[in-house]
């Protein structure tokens, strides 16, 4: 499945990534990571993940576009 994806990875502010646990995991990972430039937010998935669970707002902790299809899939829910 690696082969056929890229994995989008954001940066968190006082967060280091290393990769190389996951690259010893999962060979081939690493090429398949995009880095993605955007505003840094202090956010943790499982929060947003709860927020929308609890039919919370996750306006302002993503991009509009991204809520946009978390909303038209029903994600988290």
């Amino acid at each position: 499945m690696i082969a056929k994806c890229w994995l989008a990875v954001f940066q968190r502010p006082g967060v280091g990534i290393d990769l190389s646990g996951l690259e010893a995991a999962i060979p081939g990972l690493t090429p398949r990571v995009k880095w993605v430039n955007a505003p840094q937010v202090d956010v943790a998935s499982n929060d947003l993940r709860r927020r929308v669970r609890a039919g919370e707002s996750i306006r302002y902790l993503v991009p509009d576009n991204v809520r946009e299809l978390i909303n038209r899939y029903e994600l988290y829910r």
